[in-house]
């Protein structure tokens, strides 16, 4: 059915690990090319996620387009931009809505701000009523760990924040993570595809980002043993890679740690992961979710969802990420699972495009909704 057909590409980011390779795998396939960056006329952009023309996608008529990110991605990958999508999702499920019980307690506070024009007075009152709460300030488009603070005051939070200069969430820090042998704190690193069609797929595999040093609840200002992302573990520890090589433990070894604690991955922690991750997208659906035959392009998109697991076994979603790297183990097999989930259904003719099969078994991907 492919005879003579063929697609051209472009990659306008050079920076990206899991596009690169996206691009390696079409490069060695007969039926696609890579052409200039600069060309307007291709059918697939691997962009640049600062810099992305949506308004100059699906123009030519009979030129099939695709692009790897989603317009408005912001409203689930930026903190402050999460909390309202969520918070506005609950509005509408009726009466007395609450907030998911897996999402930390935040307040959205923005340096400086003055009269109320924040969620600050909110959160110094929310403190006074919890007062052994401890909280975390998060700067709303920060990452890798940067621009973080723990502290065990309210006050204190809004102080941090008001010398620096713009938006961070405060969140309740979960101050009873489960903990790996070495008593050491971890989070867990999920990839999912949301497709042109919205549908959602979670990748199988996940890694563990572990910490190098002991938990150590009583020194907030130690970074190592409470914040595990591999920047600070790797810059700040000594240690680094003592546990694990780089940090980073698979699921096999982590279900082989729960079953000695009783518990099971599979049983007590992936329908945690799938259900949060469902939630999240039918929350963003009316900011992000398009109509292709009125933009006449697909969008496509990988994330990075950040999990925290307590030692009730209970799983918080701590962020989302837009422009994930992958674990080196897995991004050959990320990668050529988009171009078969995304890339191939999108481009393949239109009588085995529109159904995508409920779970491909021959990915690494599940749908969850």
């Amino acid at each position: 059915a492919l005879d003579n057909m063929s697609w051209t590409f472009v990659n306008r980011d050079e920076n990206s690990s899991v596009y690169g390779t996206v691009e390696e795998i079409l490069q060695e396939r007969e039926d696609w090319e890579k052409i200039p960056s600069t060309s307007s006329r291709f059918n697939l952009m691997l962009g640049d996620r600062n810099k992305l023309p949506f308004s100059k996608l699906g123009l030519f008529p009979g030129l099939l387009q695709a692009v790897n990110y989603y317009r408005g991605s912001n409203c689930l990958c930026r903190k402050a931009s999460m909390e309202r999508t969520i918070r506005e999702y609950v509005a509408t499920l009726g009466e007395s809505p609450t907030m998911p019980p897996w999402l930390p307690q935040t307040f959205i506070i923005k340096a400086g701000a003055k009269d109320g024009n924040d969620e600050r007075d909110a959160l110094v009152e929310y403190g006074k009523e919890n007062p052994s709460d401890v909280w975390i300030a998060k700067l709303s488009s920060g990452a890798k760990g940067v621009g973080i603070q723990i502290g065990a005051s309210a006050e204190e939070m809004i102080e941090f924040v008001d010398s620096q200069s713009l938006t961070y969430c405060v969140q309740h820090y979960i101050s009873n993570p489960l903990l790996l042998p070495g008593n050491r704190k971890f989070d867990i690193r999920c990839w999912v595809l949301l497709d042109g069609h919205y549908n959602v797929f979670v990748y199988k595999e996940g890694v563990l980002r572990t910490c190098s040093e002991a938990y150590d609840n009583d020194n907030f200002s130690n970074v190592i043993s409470h914040l595990s992302n591999h920047c600070i573990q790797e810059e700040h520890s000594s240690d680094f890679g003592k546990y694990e090589d780089g940090n980073e433990m698979f699921f096999d070894a982590f279900d082989a740690f729960l079953q000695t604690k009783g518990n099971s991955l599979q049983e007590d922690i992936i329908p945690q992961i799938h259900s949060i991750v469902s939630t999240c997208f039918t929350a963003a659906a009316p900011k992000l979710k398009v109509d292709v035959e009125f933009v006449k392009y697909y969008p496509f998109q990988l994330f990075g969802f950040d999990f925290l697991v307590d030692s009730d076994f209970k799983v918080w979603l701590l962020e989302i990420n837009g422009a994930p790297a992958a674990a080196e183990r897995l991004r050959e097999r990320i990668a050529l699972d988009i171009c078969e989930l995304v890339i191939d259904r999108t481009f393949i003719p239109e009588e085995s495009r529109m159904k995508p099969s409920v779970d491909d078994a021959s990915t690494g991907f599940v749908m969850v909704a």
